[in-house]
């Protein structure tokens, strides 16, 4: 597994990885991370993934999060 990118918005770790042609975009906050694949492909470059990571895409991140603790939250 290779890092191709690796850094942060709005309190979020953002990795980048590239691994048996997929891109792995793993998303970290607090003691939660979510982790997408994508098909290099399906995609013209890691710039263009990384394009698409703005501002909103964030916080659709963060509400997922907000939902993960709370189910976390739940087993104690």
């Amino acid at each position: 597994m290779r890092v191709l990118k690796s850094y942060v918005i709005k309190d979020i770790n953002i990795n980048i990885f590239e691994f048996n042609l997929k891109y792995l975009i793993k998303f970290e906050f607090q003691d939660m991370e979510q982790t997408y694949k994508v098909d290099v492909l399906e995609v013209s470059s890691v710039d263009d993934i990384i394009g698409k990571i703005d501002s909103s895409f964030i916080d659709k991140i963060k509400e997922n999060f907000k939902v993960m603790k709370g189910q976390l939250l739940k087993l104690y």
